[in-house]
């Protein structure tokens, strides 16, 4: 898995090329989250479930924190790359 920082992203000339880097690295943890709820039996938690999960009990998981973190990163950083920047302020500051 490949992390993405500030001066890393600076260094891609082809911007079609860090899109798909970060869908790469959206996907494999995606894949990793999957994984790890699959190891407990259980299913990734519906963006309306209000139940907690196996893992809202037991925060140790280690590569889920990390997974999860990493894909609140990516998701902003993908937010950021389509989105133009004066759109982005013109909705903050409307």
């Amino acid at each position: 898995m490949v992390t993405l920082h500030a001066d890393v992203m600076a260094a891609f000339i082809n911007s079609n090329q860090y899109l798909d880097t970060l869908i790469a690295n959206i996907i494999s943890n995606v894949a990793i989250v999957k994984s790890e709820y699959a190891r407990q039996n259980a299913t990734v938690p519906s963006i309306n479930s209000t139940e907690a999960s196996v893992f809202d009990k037991d925060e140790s998981n280690l590569q889920l924190f990390k997974a999860t973190r990493m894909l609140v990163s990516l998701c902003d950083d993908l937010k950021d790359t389509v989105r133009n920047p004066s759109r982005s302020m013109i909705d903050v500051s409307g």
